[in-house]
Order: structure tokens, then C-alpha cells, then sequence
């Protein structure tokens, strides 16, 4: 008595798993027992039918396998059971035989099957039931009619547990034969259905709740009482009752953070289930369907959203929302400019809810990817009534180097605490609340500048020659594998541009030179990777002459965490940017937060590159200041 009462203590804790039970009525050192501990949570596991009490093997497997957590730990498995024969075809041991119990090698103990006791388990436990249990095992009772596809056999006894619709050793009589569905009745009329069924007093039929809500568990002539998830129903894990109505599409592809096997016995098949409220008759006059919408954010470059009609099945059942991102995973490749996340919320949009979203860099760095698009800084997500989905962009930054792929992660806070009047229960975090993108790098087949070269860079710094001479000399463009090779996409141009070294008398920055532009074209033979540079020297003195390697899609910025582009009066060393990046919007728009990653109460931006006007002729360049007071 004092083992079992032992025993059932350790049952009742909350992170019990599973433990090993020493019979004590029979065991000589019952006071002085090894100390085992119990087997780590997770490497039992479960097999067969949880209901069955019986003492089921669980192999210890081969190495590394998950049930065998200590293998190595200490000796090999050399124990010796009381009475232990084998190994038998799989290697396993037993005391005395299959039918009595197991053998346990790593400790040398038998644990015994159902009616056995002992130290080897060759003891029939008090009440005469062994005889019984071992009959059970070797001969099965079938039922009669195989229970006529209308209950379940029990093929210990031969006895069928009929559905509550039906009766008869059989299951074969309906139990009111008026009404398949009818579970209370007089000779004449239906009382009562079986859950999620009701009374048409009209028609003295069961009538489906799903005619309300495909989530309605409880519902009268009037409209749905009672709301539930339907993952509850099993229809997904074990496949569905007569009674069951068809999944809607949602529940049909609605995805989960675990695979179970069909007809899994794991409890855990519904720890996903989501607690669903009725929408009160004030809240709207139309179902919640009727009102269900996705949007997308920036599809006219700008804040504002756009949105589309949703299908959705809530009708009356609903609540705030379980928010994840519809996909774990996100790739994009670097010139894409943008890249459109998409987050969504269960339980179709009963009620307001808003979340906020963070971005965690893992190998990328603020150059390489923004956590907004150019026109917002908010990373305030806001679900409005009806509102299922929000779909909105974060930029990134082309740098035209070649380097490996860059990946960041997008994490979900936990939603904001409802401040309406509803009384609708919060909105919370899914398993899926975060997600991981990867930026593919694709200057692989592109024209990279730190490895395209000048041909015979030696001679070509020889030539000399009078003014108003055309002097030229080759190039070769090399992609960023290191071949030889051209921009697939004739996106990519080669400048050439030069000065005159004497003229330069400017203290200012080397971006305010005055150049002057020179040709480059395909030197015309075979090799269209081999470029020939032409350019005239007007007069005499020496030529600083440089090619770049243009790319279409913004201005390098340069972001310093001062007012004064990082220079300083009292030094002569300049302060480096605290972010330089592609940018393809000169556009600052910031809310309370900084206008970029480092930035205090003080700024500066400073852009260069190369600008191509629409139009021959002069070009003015403006900066416009909005401020918006809040």
C-alpha cells in the first residue's frame, strides 16, 4: 500500500513521465532499492493505445536512437535479469518468457506484464485474473455483424459499444428510426439530436449547426448557442463521423507546427486548438466572412493599403486572432529591390488587433536591408475588423559586391492589449510568430569592378603624347565568378571619366571635381568582354583618368550620426558613416524612432553616384521638407 500510494504522488506531478515501479510486496530489498533515475521527459514516448493500463515494450533501439538517451553512459548492457532467457529473434531478453516480462539490462530489473509479480514474474498477482489475461491474449471474440458499421468491438468480450444513434447487440437498430440523427424521442417526434445537430420544429428533423458557423457546436432554430474549434472533432487525425459535416477549405489547408500520423493517439494533436467566442448579434449585421479582407501595403508606392476581398468560413464563431507569418522561410534575390511579408491572423477578424514586428540581423547589417520600405518607418501592424491579413514590404540594398548569401530574421511581439469595449479575449502569437529570409547574393554572373582590370596597365601609363591627342587602352570586365564576361541584362556601364591634375586647386570633397567623360565601347573582336577606352587630351599636363562600373538603381548614401558629414574643426581625421547603402528613394520618412540605425537628435545624409536625366539640358536639383506636426 505504501508503494501505490508512492506511485500515485509521482503520477499527479505536473512534469511526471514515466517511472520504473519495483513491486515491493515480493522484493527482499525493498528497503534499499538502486537509485534510478527517471528516463528524460520525451524518451518514452507512447506506443499502442494510451488506454490500455498493460505494461507495453518499449525497445531500447540501437545507439543514438532517442529511447536509449544513457547508453554510453556507463557499462554496455551486460545486466542479468532474474530468470532471463534469450535474446530472441530481435535480440530482445525476457524473465522466464514474453508472457511474464521484460527484462531491463541496463538495470538488471523485470518489469512485468499484467498479472505478474516478482522479482521474475513468475507471480500471479492477488484476484485470480492471470488465467483470464492470458486467455485474452491468445483467443479474440469477434462481434456480431462487425457491429453493422455503427459502433466499435470490443474484441475481448465480443461485445459492440454502439453510437448513441444506435442500439441492438448489433448496433444495427436506430434508436429513432424516424430520424438518423435523433438521440431522445417519443413514438412520433425527435426531443433531441446528437451534438451539433438541433430540432427543425418544422420538420421534426436533425437539422446541422454548421448551417450558423462551421465552428457552431451547440445551436437551437434560432441561431448557433456554443462555438468550438473543429480540430477538436478529429476529423483531421482519425477521419470523420457520419455525423461530421465536411471541412471548410481554411480547416481543410489550415497548417500546423507538428505532423502527426493518421489516427495518432498523441494528445498533443490538440494543443493548436484555438478557444472560439460567439459574435455578439450587436457586433455586426452581416456574417464575419462577408467582411473578411487581405491587404497589401505599397502597391502605389506609398503607406496607404489595398484591399481585396478574403474567403474565410467564420460566419458567428470568431475571436481576435492568433497572429503568425504564413511561411517560416522567405528568399529573395538582392536586386530585387523589396521583398513583401505577409502576416495573418486566425479566427476571421472578430474585433481590432495590432502587433508590432522586429528584424534581427543574423549575417546581414543595416546596409544590406532596411526593417520598412521609404516611405514608412512604423513597424505597427494594425488589424482592423474584418482584416485577416497584412502584407507589407521591407527594402533591400544592392551593393554589387560579391559575397555569400546574407540572412535576417522577422520576429512577431506579442499583441497589444484590446482597449475597446468588446470583451473579447486578447489576440495572441502563434507557434509560427517569427521567420528567417535569406537574401540570395546574385553578382555571381555580373560585372564586378574590384575584378575587371586594365590591359597592360604598364604601357599604358608609358604612352605619353601632345595635346589634342586621342589616346586609348583596353579594359577587361570580369564577372563576379571570375570569368571573362559581359552583363547578361545590359544593365551594367562602364564610365570613363578624367581630370587634370594641375587644375585641381579644390579644398572641397573629390565628388565636386570638374570631369570630363570619355568613350567606352566592344573593341570589336570575338572577346566581347574586351573593352577599349578612348578619350582626347585637350592640353598638356597629367591626367588622372579612372573607370567606374555603373549599376541603375540609386545613390550611395552615407549616413553619419553628426550634423557635419563625420568632419570636425579640431581634426584633420574625418569621422567614419555610421551607414553607407544602395538607396534607391532619396526619401526620409520616420516617425518617434531615429531615422536610421545610429542616429541621435542630429543627422547628416550625404549621396553620390551618377545621374541620368530624361531630357537633354539642364537639370536643378531640389530638396522638400515635410514636417507633420502630431
Amino acid at each position: 500500500m505504501r508503494m501505490a500510494s508512492v506511485l500515485a504522488a509521482l503520477l499527479l506531478l505536473p512534469s511526471a513521465a514515466a517511472f520504473r515501479a519495483i513491486n515491493s510486496s515480493t522484493d527482499p530489498l525493498v528497503g534499499s532499492h538502486a537509485v534510478f533515475e527517471p528516463y528524460e521527459t520525451g524518451y518514452v514516448g507512447y506506443y499502442g493505445d494510451p488506454a490500455n493500463p498493460s505494461a507495453e515494450r518499449l525497445n531500447e533501439g540501437s545507439p543514438y536512437s532517442p529511447d536509449t538517451p544513457r547508453i554510453f553512459f556507463s557499462a554496455p548492457l551486460q545486466q542479468s535479469c532474474p530468470g532471463m532467457v534469450g535474446p530472441g529473434r530481435n535480440g530482445e531478453f525476457y524473465c522466464f518468457g514474453r508472457e511474464y516480462g521484460y527484462c531491463d539490462r541496463r538495470s538488471g530489473l523485470c518489469v512485468c506484464n499484467e498479472g505478474h509479480t516478482g522479482l521474475d514474474c513468475t507471480t500471479c498477482q492477488p484476484g485470480g485474473l492471470l488465467a483470464e489475461r492470458i486467455l485474452l491474449r491468445y483467443f479474440v471474440e469477434s462481434c456480431p455483424n462487425d457491429c453493422s458499421r455503427g459502433g466499435e468491438c470490443d474484441y475481448a468480450t465480443g461485445i459492440c459499444a454502439c453510437e448513441p444513434t444506435r442500439r441492438g447487440a448489433d448496433c444495427s437498430q436506430r434508436f429513432c428510426a424516424f430520424v438518423e440523427k435523433c438521440v431522445s424521442c417519443t413514438s412520433t417526434v425527435c426531443l433531441k439530436c446528437v451534438e451539433g445537430f438541433y430540432v427543425d420544429p418544422s420538420t421534426q428533423s436533425c437539422v446541422s449547426c454548421a448551417r450558423y458557423d462551421p465552428r457552431c457546436l451547440r445551436c437551437s432554430s434560432t441561431g448557433c448557442l456554443a462555438c468550438a474549434d473543429l480540430q477538436l472533432n478529429s476529423v483531421r487525425r482519425s477521419g470523420a463521423r457520419r455525423i461530421d459535416q465536411p471541412l471548410p477549405d481554411d480547416e481543410r489547408l489550415r497548417e500546423f507546427s507538428q505532423a502527426f500520423v493518421y489516427g495518432s493517439q498523441d494528445p498533443r494533436v490538440f494543443d493548436e486548438a484555438e478557444s472560439f467566442t460567439l459574435a455578439p448579434a450587436s457586433y455586426s449585421s452581416s456574417p464575419l466572412n462577408e467582411s473578411s479582407v487581405a491587404c497589401t501595403q505599397g502597391d502605389n508606392a506609398d503607406a496607404g493599403w489595398t484591399c481585396s476581398s478574403y474567403p474565410e468560413s467564420h460566419r458567428v464563431c470568431g475571436h481576435r486572432g492568433v497572429f503568425s507569418f504564413v511561411s517560416p522561410l522567405y528568399a529573395i534575390a538582392e536586386a530585387a529591390g523589396g521583398i513583401t511579408v505577409t502576416v495573418q491572423r486566425s479566427g476571421g477578424g472578430l474585433g481590432p488587433a495590432a502587433l508590432l514586428y522586429d528584424l534581427e540581423h543574423v549575417t546581414t547589417t543595416p546596409g544590406d536591408v532596411s526593417p520598412t520600405m521609404f516611405y514608412t518607418s512604423s513597424q505597427r501592424l494594425e488589424f482592423a475588423p474584418g482584416v485577416v491579413s497584412l502584407a507589407f514590404k521591407l527594402q533591400i540594398h544592392d551593393d554589387h559586391n560579391l559575397e555569400s548569401n546574407k540572412t535576417f530574421r522577422l520576429r512577431l511581439r506579442e499583441p497589444f492589449a484590446p482597449t475597446d469595449a468588446l470583451g473579447f479575449a486578447p489576440a495572441t502569437l502563434g507557434n509560427q510568430w517569427r521567420t528567417l529570409v535569406t537574401v540570395l547574393d546574385d553578382d555571381a554572373l555580373r560585372p564586378v569592378a574590384n575584378l575587371s582590370f586594365v590591359v597592360s596597365p604598364a604601357a599604358t601609363l608609358l604612352k605619353g603624347g601632345a595635346a589634342g591627342d586621342t589616346m586609348t587602352f583596353q579594359i577587361q570586365s570580369v564577372l563576379g565568378n571570375g570569368i571573362p564576361g559581359r552583363d547578361p541584362s545590359s544593365e551594367a556601364v562602364f564610365l570613363m571619366t578624367s581630370y587634370i591634375e594641375e587644375d585641381d586647386y579644390s579644398t572641397g570633397a573629390a565628388v565636386f571635381r570638374t570631369l570630363r567623360l570619355g568613350t567606352v565601347a566592344q573593341s570589336g573582336g570575338v572577346d566581347v568582354s574586351l573593352l577599349t577606352c578612348t578619350w582626347m587630351r585637350e592640353r598638356a599636363g597629367n591626367y588622372s583618368v579612372a573607370v567606374q562600373l555603373l549599376y541603375p538603381g540609386g545613390l550611395r548614401g552615407e549616413y553619419f550620426g553628426d550634423a557635419w558629414l563625420g568632419e570636425t574643426f579640431d581634426s584633420t581625421s574625418a569621422v567614419s558613416p555610421v551607414l553607407t547603402r544602395i538607396d534607391r528613394h532619396v526619401n526620409f520618412t520616420w516617425n518617434t524612432g531615429s531615422a536610421f540605425p545610429g542616429a541621435q537628435s542630429h543627422l547628416s545624409v550625404r549621396w553620390s553616384g551618377w545621374l541620368k536625366p530624361l531630357i537633354t539640358g539642364p537639370t536643378m536639383l531640389a530638396v522638400k521638407q515635410m514636417t507633420v506636426c502630431l
